[in-house]
């Protein structure tokens, strides 16, 4: 083996060959050191972050080997399905821009919805500063074509415009270059702050973030022949973290207690809306389900709109995203916030330990350094998302792991923040679900803090990725062999679509 010392070497002198031995060198070795140097500054709370990270790379890796099963038909069909539809808008735009406009509107080309909306129409103009430049231009962007929306005069271009945009981008995403039947993706253990994964195209090119797929693109994704898929989720898990954070600081429990009362937002609208007939004899449920403002029940305002106020969101914020009055949300806040009084200190304490220290410990142990404006709101709003998000982050993968080491009789295909989804042959169904809802138990939420407990686990069984859809909303045949809550059995006969070749990356190997 040549040493090459390359302090003294000249690289003019060298073949290509030498050259990339020589890099590819460099790139262990330097690494190498570096690493040396910085394990020397870990304290505790480092080391032990960084000893969990490099335990994922086994179940990671057999995820990244493994992939998703794509139905090549299915695939095809929701191509042409999309394209279809947005063939028949794009021409339906076209007729109504030459009728007012006299040629036909582009909705892809921001420079022709800008002179269609404010040079034509002319609305008023949304601005926004580009983040390079620092200059400020008017925009078409999605959140600018919502307010321009809401006049009638563009409400019916935006509508087409938006929508022919989103059937395009899902048109493209399912285009995405697959390795032979398979989707695969490569995962970043560290590629956020918060400690959850990233996700994007695999090593070789092929593939796409696995992480964003909507529920109308996950019925392509499909069990490998004779198998079934199974999902598993983490109940309400980033609220029982805020629980937990408010209890541990003892700001109070009153939260923490709703989560554990088997419905958080049901039992959210019962402390926030306490003048409703609560005892009119219908379940809390069903009262909860009555409509509360224009399409939102109270039921729908006490999650999202909780969600949003537990993470610092301010009323014209969510407002926007809601689509609800201002005065809605404002109203919402002020008996939320009565009800649940230690949130607000929650976000106190936030904003004060941000303010004296720039860092927050997670109560898993993870520990983050802030580097934005201590005293902006935005920088804020990421310190207070950061623990419940953190906390599920590795309360999942300590699952992932759990379930890697000690569920041999499935594979790992897909980790999704706080949920995971794994393939097992049909007749090991009810051993490999219960086990791995048993491992989902045998995970702490606090980690050893005498006060942690595991959050509870749910499972979905099917034999494609996307929801079964009884009432046909995303899904003209409902989707019969999407996935359906476990309740012990399965009494639906599944029909094996035609198989694919299968590849070498497909082939099972010892763990």
């Amino acid at each position: 083996m040549p040493i090459i010392h390359t302090q003294s070497m000249d690289p003019t002198k060298m073949h290509t060959a030498q050259k990339l031995w020589v890099y590819n060198a460099l790139d262990a070795l330097v690494t190498f050191e570096v690493r040396d140097a910085l394990i020397g500054q870990m304290d505790p709370v480092a080391k032990r972050v960084y000893d969990f990270s490099k335990s994922l790379q086994a179940p990671v890796l057999a995820m990244m080997r493994k992939g998703f099963r794509v139905d090549l038909g299915e695939r095809q069909k929701t191509i042409d399905e999309f394209d279809k539809r947005a063939a028949k808008l794009q021409r339906r735009l076209d007729q109504m821009t030459l009728a007012i406009w006299g040629k036909i509107l582009n909705p892809r080309s921001p420079a022709q919805c800008i002179s269609f909306f404010y040079d034509f129409l002319k609305l008023p103009a949304v601005h926004k500063t580009d983040k390079k430049t620092k200059v400020r231009k008017r925009t078409v962007d999605r959140d600018a074509l919502e307010k321009l929306g809401n006049y009638y005069i563009g409400s019916i271009f935006v509508s087409h415009i938006l929508t022919i945009r989103e059937l395009t981008k899902l048109a493209s995403t399912l285009r995405t270059e697959l390795d032979g039947d398979r989707m695969r993706c490569s995962f970043n253990i560290a590629g956020t702050e918060t400690g959850r994964f990233s996700s994007s195209a695999s090593a070789f090119d092929t593939g796409t973030n696995l992480q964003n797929q909507t529920e109308r693109l996950r019925r392509i994704y499909v069990a490998d022949p004779g198998h079934k898929l199974a999902v598993f989720d983490l109940k309400t898990g980033e609220s029982f973290a805020v629980g937990l954070k408010c209890h541990l600081l003892g700001l109070g429990r009153r939260y923490l207690d709703a989560c554990f009362s088997g419905d958080l937002h049901t039992e959210v609208t019962k402390l926030v809306w306490p003048g409703l007939p609560w005892s009119s004899g219908k379940t809390a449920k069903e009262i909860a389900e009555q409509v509360f403002y224009r399409h939102f029940t109270y039921r729908d305002m006490a999650k999202r709109g909780g969600h949003g106020t537990n993470y610092y969101g301010t009323p014209p914020t969510m407002a926007k995203h809601l689509k609800v009055d201002t005065k809605v949300v404002e109203a919402f806040q002020t008996a939320y916030f009565k009800a649940f009084p230690e949130i607000r200190e929650w976000h106190t304490w936030t904003a004060g330990e941000l303010q004296t220290k720039a860092e927050l410990t997670s109560i898993m142990g993870r520990r983050r350094h802030f580097f934005g404006r201590v005293r902006d709101d935005n920088t804020l709003r990421e310190a207070i998302a950061y623990d419940p998000q953190s906390c599920i982050a590795d309360y999942t993968n300590t699952w992932l792991r759990r379930v890697y080491e000690n569920v041999r009789a499935c594979d790992i295909l897909q980790q999704g923040h706080d949920a995971l989804v794994v393939q097992y042959r049909a007749d090991h169904e009810r051993e490999v679900v219960e086990q791995i809802i048993y491992e989902a138990s045998q995970v702490r939420l606090g980690g050893d803090h005498p006060d942690g407990f595991p959050i509870p686990a749910e499972a979905k069984i099917g034999w494609n990725w996307g929801k079964i859809d009884p009432k046909h909303k995303m899904h003209s045949d409902g989707n019969p062999f999407g996935l359906k809550d476990y309740s012990g059995k399965d009494d639906r006969e599944y029909i094996e679509p035609p198989s694919n070749q299968s590849r070498l990356l497909d082939r099972k190997f010892s763990r």
